[in-house]
């Protein structure tokens, strides 16, 4: 099955995208912060360019449905389900966290359990964990929610007992409300290095192959602070 993607990660701060079939990529990232609007279209149009390849014969394109910025995850979908909708082809929604997962199982070079993590606000923090061999669609174990500070210091040390060899991805771990899980970790076992479009391509190409794939106009963000109570200054 042919298996030609388009992804673009407009979740980060540096904006990042990446074309390929898995034996031949080709990627470019911004070299400014938060330009995402201004500098997505014309990285792709150069990507093009570079492969040679044109976007009506690119099989599906994929893109970080969340969670984070609110602002760059609307940019992602806007310019998926357009480049969608002009060549008919279907996109490949995948999670933030999931992509920590594989930068962190990159890094191991084997298979490994991740608990990935972003910072949301004070102390709240996006959470996920995900079984990864490299190959493939990851495991989820634990969808994609948010969680406080307090519930994390008691849930991590569940997980790393149930599963020695726990890895920690995300830079969100050096949080200071989360000092005492860290230092529980040997410092291999924490990744906080960034995720990038490299990783999203391999794992929408993975999902793709497996049929994970969505209609063009379900090309739609994942906003999991929908789900907070947001208080007012007084409530604070």
């Amino acid at each position: 099955m042919n298996s030609r993607l388009l992804v673009l990660d407009t979740c980060s701060q540096i904006c990042s995208v990446a074309i390929g079939d898995g034996s031949v990529d080709y990627s470019q990232s911004s070299t400014q912060s938060r330009r995402h609007a201004d500098e997505v279209l014309s990285m792709i149009s150069t990507l093009l360019t570079e492969s040679a390849w044109e976007l009506s014969a690119i099989n599906a394109i994929g893109f970080v449905c969340g969670p984070g910025s609110f602002t760059g995850l609307r940019i992602g979908a806007a310019v998926t389900q357009g480049l969608a909708f002009g060549v008919d082809i279907p996109a490949v929604p995948i999670s933030s966290l999931v992509m920590l997962g594989r930068r962190a199982q990159r890094r191991q070079s084997m298979a490994v359990t991740v608990a990935c993590l972003m910072h949301a606000r004070e102390d709240e923090f996006y959470f996920g964990v995900f079984r990864d061999a490299g190959d493939g669609v990851p495991e989820v174990l634990e969808a994609d929610s948010i969680v406080f500070a307090k519930e994390l210091l008691e849930v991590i040390p569940q997980w790393q007992s149930r599963h020695p060899g726990l890895v920690l991805a995300g830079e969100a771990w050096g949080h200071e409300l989360l000092a005492d899980i860290v230092t529980t970790f040997d410092e291999s076992s924490v990744v906080s290095e960034s995720a990038d479009a490299g990783e999203l391509l391999e794992l929408a190409i993975a999902a793709y192959r497996a049929g994970h794939t969505v209609a063009a106009d379900m090309a739609t963000p994942v906003y999991l602070k929908e789900e907070l109570v947001y208080r007012t200054v007084a409530e604070q």
